[in-house]
């Protein structure tokens, strides 16, 4: 009896050890899938990022050059006006480059307005694609490429995504 002792308590222990051992090893989880996008790529190359560009350059791109070929006169007569610090020519001067800079803050928030207003429904629908599509291809983290010192090529969506934008699946 006393080796069918020895038996049970030895099958015990060995049994305890081994269930131990297997509680402290970690359980198997799926893989973690990472992938990266080039967001501004999306954003800019995409039809609809491509066509809001276009209506954007069409409606600010007049002003713009409006503006640079105001500030070239004013550097002109700038260098004219050196060293004058009074008079008629200097007071016009400084008119005209006080009105250039209001004209400069007023495109720059006319433009930044019209961006959002144009490019926010853009960006909405991109990350409602970027979500399904990770949902579908059970991706746990995706990651701008710019931010990244190194990502594998392989790892990159964009042109996926790109192509989900314009209705090609």
């Amino acid at each position: 009896m006393n080796i069918v002792k020895k038996i049970v308590i030895a099958a015990c222990i060995t049994l305890l050890t081994a269930s131990l051992c297997f509680a402290q090893q970690p359980q198997p989880q799926a893989p973690v899938t990472n992938a990266v996008i080039d967001f501004g790529t999306v954003m800019t190359k995409s039809k609809e990022g491509e066509a809001a560009l276009k209506k954007l350059a069409d409606t600010f791109d007049p002003r713009r050059k409006q503006l640079t070929d105001d500030v070239a006169a004013l550097e002109k007569m700038a260098k004219d006006l050196a060293g004058v610090t009074k008079g008629a020519k200097f007071t016009e001067f400084q008119t005209k480059r006080d009105k250039a800079q209001k004209e400069d803050q007023q495109l720059r928030q006319d433009l930044a307005q019209a961006q959002a207003q144009l490019l926010n429904p853009l960006r909405e629908k991109a990350l409602a694609t970027i979500t399904a599509f990770a949902k579908e291809k059970g991706i746990h983290t995706i990651q701008d490429r710019n931010t990244l010192v190194f990502a594998d090529p392989a790892l990159d969506i964009t042109g996926e995504i790109i192509k989900r934008l314009d209705g090609a699946k």
